[in-house]
Parts: structure tokens; C-alpha cells; sequence
């Protein structure tokens, strides 16, 4: 364990919103003794900002995480530049492409990395064997049972000291907006997605939303301000009498403002993406559809607040089973999201809305592995 004067520890995970979301129970372990840095990409600065506000994290760091030569090259230009490794007892490194070079550029008992085959984790305590696990969550505690800390084993949740300031944010939003929506009675979905193969189809999402208005609930949009021109295509889609009802708020929102609105809204509806993990993270029902990937290859089996919507084709999921570790279906229409039917979505929603049945897994739209 640490010394009483805390250490630094810099951790180094993949670079999108829900991989950071995956790492946070990592850094909730070792804030117990030490203080911990960790590297965010440039496109989610303003969320590490969040995190370091609320003391989530000591401090982020954030750089160009893009997956490509350029990305890499980038990170170790970073690495060699602009970190101090002398201020770090520990570097965690979790981004697989990174481990060789910054081994080899750095002293080797600082560095704790996977090895090539993932079965081992290499570090000051020699190698040690990594056991398989069912979901990325678990698996990122092998740098705590590496260093002899305990593994959580569930995903992260957000503090309740944090969700109050940002539910108060929310309000006065909402309140600022002319309406008398209350954030408890809102229906809020996160219709888009950065990467294609993820996608949803909007008209699916424009459903459940008329469904949700029609039930008299209002519906909040949120998004990034990248989604701008497409929220507004959306919202143009729907009939006059129910834009009344429906709150466009892409791009429009801080942080703490997007998690008091999620953490007080009745139910969220995403697709597989890092909002889902966000909102899941404070605590509300979240609906999500998934295509390409495993509803579980990130979060824990069993998790009360995750509805995936998975129709359980023969072919998915096929994320990292295609040509060079891609996707195997060559369609950006997938059909295990375009088929997703409607009827299906609005009747979960509605068993979450009415609270009749109880408000964990829906067994019914999960894969069960053996």
C-alpha cells in the first residue's frame, strides 16, 4: 500500500466516454491512498474538467486519443513531453497499442501493462496471471488485485453529494425554458451516436418519443453540439401539437446540467454509447439498443438499471470479428438494429414508466451465455 503522503498514480485507459466511465471504479479504489492523474482525449476535456471539479479525480490530463498512427504517435509525444514520470509511483496503461513503447521508453518498475496476449499483467511485482473475465469492467480491476487492493466488481455510480448539485442545475434549466416540466417526469433520449455501426435508427427513437408524449410526459433530447443540424432535422419530424412537449437540448448543456437531467428523469434511451454508461452511472433506468456489441462486454451481468434491447440474431454480436478486428457485417444498416421493433421498445418503456413490475434486467432482450 502507499505511505501516508499520498503518491501519484497516472492511469492511461482507452479513449472513449464509456471506456473512461469503466476506468472510474479503478480510480475510486486507489483514491484511498493515492491521488490519481488520468489521461482523457481532447474531445471529452470538458467532462474530465467535471470529474476533477467534484473530486472525482485529482486531475486530468487530456491529449489526442484518436485510434490511429496519427493518435498513437500523438500519445507518445505527450507521454515524453508533457508528463513528469518522476512524479508517479505507478503508470497504469490500459491502451494496449501504448504498452511496448512506453515500457521501453520508460523505467520498467513504473509501468504496470498487459502482456501481448492479455494473460498477464507486467509490472514491479514480476508478471502475474490474468484470469479471463466476462466484461472489460472486471477486468480493468487486474491493476488493483495486481497492487493487492480490493476489485469492486460493480460499475461506477456517481456520489449522491454530486447528483444533488447537478439535479439543482437541471431544474433551473428546465425552469428557465418556460415549461412546466418537472426532470422526475421526463422521458430523455440520447439519439445519437459517433459511431455509425451504433446507430440506431432515428425513426425508432422519433417513435418512442410521440409514444412518451402521447402518455402526456414530456421529452428532452440531449446530445453534443457535433449533433446541432441533426436534432434539428429530429425535432422538425415531429407534429406540431407534441413539440410542445419536447425539449431540444443538444448542445446546449454542461456536464452538470446533462447529469442532473439524467440522474432525475423516469427513464433514458440511448444507443450503445457513452451517455449510456453515463447514465447509468446516476442511478436511472436506461434503455439502450444494441447491435454489433455484447450488452455485457463493458458492464457487469445482472446490473439493475441497464433494459438492453439485443434481438439475439445469429450473427451478433460482431464487434472485433471482422477483416483487421472490425465489424464482420459490411452494412451500415444493420439488420439487428434496423429490426428492432417499435412495439417491443414502447412496452419495456412503459413497464419502466408505470413501475408495476419490478425494475431490474429485463431477461427477455438479454443474451444469456453459459
Amino acid at each position: 500500500m502507499a505511505n501516508s503522503a499520498k503518491e501519484r498514480i497516472l492511469l492511461i485507459p482507452f479513449s472513449g466516454l464509456g471506456d473512461l466511465m469503466m476506468h472510474l471504479p479503478l480510480v475510486t479504489v486507489f483514491r484511498q491512498d493515492f491521488d490519481v492523474d488520468v489521461v482523457i482525449a481532447e474531445t471529452y476535456e470538458s467532462f474530465g474538467a467535471f470529474l476533477q471539479a467534484h473530486g472525482i479525480l485529482s486531475r486530468y490530463l487530456s491529449c489526442n486519443q484518436s485510434k490511429t498512427l496519427t493518435g498513437l504517435v500523438a500519445k507518445v509525444l505527450f507521454m515524453l513531453t508533457r508528463i513528469d514520470h518522476r512524479a508517479y509511483r505507478y503508470i497504469l496503461v490500459y491502451d494496449r497499442p501504448l504498452f511496448t513503447l512506453l515500457s521501453s521508453l520508460l523505467p520498467s518498475r513504473k509501468v504496470i501493462r498487459y502482456g501481448l496476449a492479455k494473460k498477464t499483467l507486467r509490472g514491479p511485482m514480476g508478471w502475474s496471471p490474468v484470469p479471463k473475465k466476462t466484461n472489460q469492467t472486471d477486468a480493468v480491476m487486474d491493476f488493483a488485485r495486481y497492487l493487492s487492493y480490493p476489485a469492486l466488481t460493480q460499475s461506477y455510480a456517481f456520489p449522491d453529494r454530486v447528483l444533488e448539485t447537478c439535479r439543482r442545475r437541471a431544474q433551473r434549466v428546465v425552469e428557465g425554458l418556460g415549461t412546466d416540466a418537472s426532470p422526475a417526469r421526463l422521458v430523455t433520449i440520447g439519439p445519437f451516436a459517433n459511431h455509425p455501426y451504433k446507430q440506431a435508427p432515428l425513426d425508432l427513437f422519433q417513435s418512442v418519443a410521440r409514444h412518451a408524449m402521447n402518455l402526456g410526459l414530456p421529452v428532452a433530447m440531449i446530445g453534443a453540439a457535433t449533433d446541432r443540424r441533426s436534432a434539428e432535422a429530429f425535432a422538425r419530424r415531429l407534429d406540431p401539437p407534441r413539440q410542445s412537449r419536447f425539449l431540444d437540448l443538444v448542445g446546449q448543456l454542461e456536464w452538470e446540467e446533462t447529469l442532473g437531467l439524467l440522474a432525475s428523469s423516469a427513464v433514458f434511451i440511448s444507443n450503445d454509447s457513452g451517455i449510456m454508461h453515463v447514465s447509468l452511472a446516476c442511478g436511472t433506468s436506461t434503455v439502450a439498443f444494441f447491435g454489433p456489441t455484447d450488452p455485457y462486454a463493458l458492464i457487469p451481468r445482472g446490473h439493475q438499471q441497464l433494459h438492453p434491447i439485443f434481438l439475439e440474431l445469429p450473427c451478433q454480436p460482431c464487434w472485433h470479428k471482422g477483416p483487421a478486428g472490425r465489424f464482420r457485417c459490411p452494412d451500415v444498416k444493420k439488420a439487428c438494429l434496423e429490426q428492432i421493433e417499435v412495439g417491443a421498445v414502447t412496452s419495456l418503456v412503459d413497464r419502466l414508466l408505470t413501475r408495476r413490475q419490478p425494475v431490474g434486467p429485463s431477461p427477455s432482450h438479454l443474451v444469456e451465455k453459459p
